[in-house]
């Protein structure tokens, strides 16, 4: 004997089959679920028994179920900040931005990406800001939803060192040494004399020796 499909019931069953193949978080399948769902509960107990698709409706509306659960576990990224907005560097100090992300506990990415405004006062590297001239750049930290932060970046000469007498002693006496230096006694005698006096600094009046290599 042939089942009869009335209207209600054949149009629950084309709903189902129409429905997106692969569900997405959307508003507009949610939308499409709901209304097959209504259209199926308004059917009287043998017409649902007829709706041979009927599973189909259970899977999707589980999968969709499964991603609003993982949407719900989500925690967006609000807002970055840096701990220092504002820092002094003398050249060729290094500082590392600490960026803080609100809130914490976002799911988020939480990739940064570093630019300076001008590599050649201040350079950046993984978070690592360079001091390489005197003069300001600005730092902007980005994250990878496109929220920014700032780290205005004011870099100083390094202080001239003071020379000392002794030291400055040292220094004038490996310039005046000969151009040439042969076997000579009295070219001995001014390699020793300077060797003494440069042994006799401190470690950080010897830094100071900038000719340094010239008596080596």
């Amino acid at each position: 004997e042939k089942t009869v499909i009335d209207e209600a019931l054949q149009n629950v069953i084309d709903k189902i089959t129409a429905l997106p193949s692969l569900i997405a978080y959307e508003e507009t399948h949610k939308l499409e679920l709901d209304e097959v769902r209504t259209a199926y509960e308004a059917l009287n107990e043998t017409q649902k028994m007829l709706v041979a698709n009927y599973q189909t409706l259970v899977e999707k509306e589980n999968a969709y179920k499964a991603l609003k659960e993982i949407e719900d576990a989500k925690v967006p990224l609000t807002a970055i900040s840096v701990k220092e907005a504002a820092i002094t560097l003398t050249v060729g100090d290094t500082h590392t931005a600490q960026v803080a992300f609100s809130p914490e506990n976002t799911t988020d990415s939480k990739t940064l990406e570093y630019e300076t405004s001008d590599a050649s006062i201040v350079r950046v590297e993984n978070g690592v800001l360079t001091a390489e001239a005197k003069g300001q750049a600005t730092v902007t930290v980005q994250a990878a939803n496109g929220l920014t932060a700032t780290i205005t970046v004011t870099v100083q000469a390094k202080p001239e060192a003071v020379v000392d007498r002794a030291t400055k002693s040292v220094i004038d006496k490996i310039a005046a040494l000969p151009s040439v230096i042969t076997s000579d006694a009295t070219h001995k005698v001014a390699l020793t004399e300077v060797r003494v006096a440069y042994e006799k600094l401190t470690a950080a009046q010897k830094l100071l020796v900038t000719n340094y290599q010239t008596l080596v």
